[in-house]
């Protein structure tokens, strides 16, 4: 602290009876919940080539596609080899439906990875050329199953607690006073418009049914210190308050601002192609992708089918 000043602590704090203490709830599961997708790939080839280090030219190369760990076999495609017209400038002319499991959060979405591989040897020795990667998360079009939607619904939780020394409800400090689905600091100026083509269609409303009272507040009885345990609990331990609302602990109540795509989207392809007019991208050392693979995202309810 600087000189003459004296450090201070700031905290808050609440006395309750030892009867109402209660061990936390556990903790949600790390991995989020996933729907299994797909990545069309339309593989044309690749262009200019060049000698790795102290690996001598491509002699084959293939392409190996992945969402997941680049060691799993089922989220992961590869292109056949090829040296035609030659091991430099290879052509696949490929389709590939390449899986992967999308979060329902799409901001915790894999990228898809691309490996360029040779072999010498008779496949005894693999060489990695170069690799690429491609955001997959900006490439979803759809909130459902349905690849049609053009509909996003951001939500927002305000979460209070009952204060008993003051009588009356304040801001929730665990979680945060503004949070989201799954508990995170969360204020309305941190969602913003998908893409170009997006336009807001409302403005931020409180998320009033007949599960709500008629300011939008949900109710659940307080577990934990200052009742932080009770906002992990599922929809279904949140309704109306019954009997007196400050013997309920903590509410909580439901913003949503909806965005609505008034043009599609520019396909994937399309943004590929005018990436390769720009410069490419990268397709081994010292070298440069002429003709890229072309991806667009496929809806949930697709079906996989071989290349």
């Amino acid at each position: 602290c600087p000189a003459g000043r004296v450090p201070e602590l700031l905290y808050t704090l609440e006395v309750v009876r030892t009867e109402h203490l209660h061990p936390p709830p556990p903790l949600p599961p790390l991995a989020p919940h996933t729907t299994r997708a797909y990545v069309q790939l339309l593989v044309i080839g690749l262009r200019g080539l060049q000698p790795h280090k102290l690996v001598s030219a491509a002699e084959k190369p293939r392409i190996c596609f992945s969402t997941g760990a680049i060691t799993s076999v089922e989220l992961s495609r590869t292109t056949s080899k090829s040296s035609l017209p030659s091991a430099r400038d290879p052509n696949f002319n490929e389709q590939i439906l390449l899986p992967i499991d999308l979060p329902d959060d799409h901001s915790l979405c894999p990228s898809m990875l691309a490996q360029i591989i040779d072999e010498r040897c008779g496949g005894l020795f693999s060489y990695v050329l170069g690799h690429s990667s491609v955001r997959i998360r900006d490439q979803i079009t759809w909130d459902t199953a349905s690849s049609e939607n053009t509909v996003k619904c951001a939500v927002l939780y305000e979460c209070e607690r009952y204060s008993h020394v003051l009588g009356h409800w304040v801001p929730s400090i665990t979680p945060p006073h503004w949070c989201d689905s799954r508990l995170r600091e969360r204020g309305k100026e941190y969602f913003k418009l998908v893409g170009p083509g997006w336009a807001w269609e409302s403005e931020w409303r409180v998320d009033v049914n007949d599960q709500t009272d008629k300011e939008g507040y949900q109710y659940a009885r307080a577990i934990g210190l200052n009742g932080a345990g009770a906002f992990a609990l599922p929809d279904a331990a949140w309704g109306m308050s019954s009997g007196a609302v400050s013997a309920r602990g903590v509410r909580r109540r439901k913003w949503t601002r909806t965005q609505v795509a008034s043009t599609p989207d520019a396909p994937l392809a399309d943004q590929l192609r005018a990436s390769v007019a720009a410069g490419g991208v990268e397709a081994a050392a010292e070298g440069r992708a002429g003709d890229s693979q072309d991806a667009t995202m496929c809806p949930p309810d697709a079906r996989e089918e071989d290349p």
